[in-house]
């Protein structure tokens, strides 16, 4: 017998959503909507689980490929529902970000404070630019990003702030203050890659070709969260543990730009990801848990794909075993 997250699916969504079939981002409403169009390479894959797992409706558009088959919804009031775990300030959230903020405190990094904790987006930005030039070619271990009011860091989310993009191999949080509410956006533009997988051989048809760079492997020891002592305040993470590839607490991170991501993603918000561009690819290996519904769209001549691993999920670190199901591993 062994803890594991008890919720296997590519996208999982515990909003109670409303009564709507409608893919349109407008009428998400807490639903999980996947727009596409005749031409683009849409798809989100449950392997050996689900495609969609929701609370309340999943509308998939008939040129996505979303097996039918593969999802499991309106699950709100019934035995299956999946509980609240995304509640903006619950202590029920998945995750203690605090918990996080003291790993980054910790751990050494390039902030003005000489650690991973940056006080905006700018001084983001210019680590993560300065690592992405270097051999290393990435920000390492667990990042913490404060998103401030008027942050002046927002104007650079794009190709030209990031020529490079955003490169972290870990986890990025991004720790929105309080000038931030459920619906507050801010739109980026430039490339996400965090512990990213090797594409080259990407086949968007052919779910064998579907490549993963979880669990990271850090170049310097000392930036791995499971080695950083945040004892007694908080619980240390074990090496065992699986961190999340990106989370955020509120707001909507609208994604735009190219992504390349293995891992859990986080928010108890909206789920805002669009591919605005021709030929460009957003991957996400891993699964995408969000609690203010999910909007997946590509109506471009690109490629999207949500691809779950249960690698990245089933150890998953969150406050205090929630989520987690004892389950059988093997039994004669």
């Amino acid at each position: 017998m062994e803890i594991k997250f008890g919720y296997g699916a590519a996208i999982i969504s515990d909003n109670q959503g409303n009564s709507s079939t409608s893919t349109g981002k407008s009428t998400t409403g807490g639903n999980v909507c996947v727009e596409g169009k005749a031409g683009s390479a849409l798809v989100v894959d449950g392997g050996d689980g689900l495609a969609i797992l929701a609370n309340g409706r999943a509308n998939v558009d008939i040129d996505a490929n979303v097996p039918a088959s593969a999802i499991s919804m309106t699950n709100y009031g019934t035995s299956h529902e999946i509980p609240d775990y995304t509640t903006e300030g619950s202590a029920d959230q998945l995750f203690d970000f605090n918990r996080f903020i003291a790993v980054a405190n910790n751990t050494p990094g390039p902030s003005q404070a000489g650690n991973n904790h940056f006080t905006n987006l700018l001084a983001f930005i210019t680590a993560n630019n300065a690592a992405s030039a270097q051999p290393v070619g990435a920000l390492e271990g667990l990042i913490v990003v404060d998103v401030v009011k008027n942050d002046p860091g927002v104007a650079k989310l794009n190709t030209s702030g990031m020529p490079k993009g955003i490169n972290v191999r870990g986890t990025l949080v991004l720790n929105f203050d309080s000038s931030y509410g459920p619906t507050d956006k801010i739109v980026n533009t430039a490339s996400i890659n965090i512990n990213k997988a090797d594409l080259s051989g990407l086949v968007a048809s052919d779910t064998a070709s579907y490549a993963t760079g979880y669990p990271p492997v850090y170049t310097e020891a000392s930036k791995d969260p499971a080695y950083i002592n945040i004892s007694p305040a908080f619980q240390n993470f074990a090496p065992t543990d699986d961190l999340p590839a990106l989370a955020y607490n509120i707001g909507i991170l609208d994604i735009h730009g190219g992504a390349n991501i293995c891992g859990v993603v986080y928010t108890p918000s909206f789920m805002e990801i669009e591919n605005k561009q021709d030929g460009q690819i957003q991957y996400f290996k891993g699964s995408l848990i969000g609690g203010g519904g999910i909007y997946f769209q590509n109506n471009n001549n690109a490629t999207s794909i949500i691809s779950y691993d249960p690698a990245a999920l089933d150890r998953l670190a969150t406050e205090a075993n929630k989520g987690k199901k004892v389950m059988a591993t093997y039994w004669e």
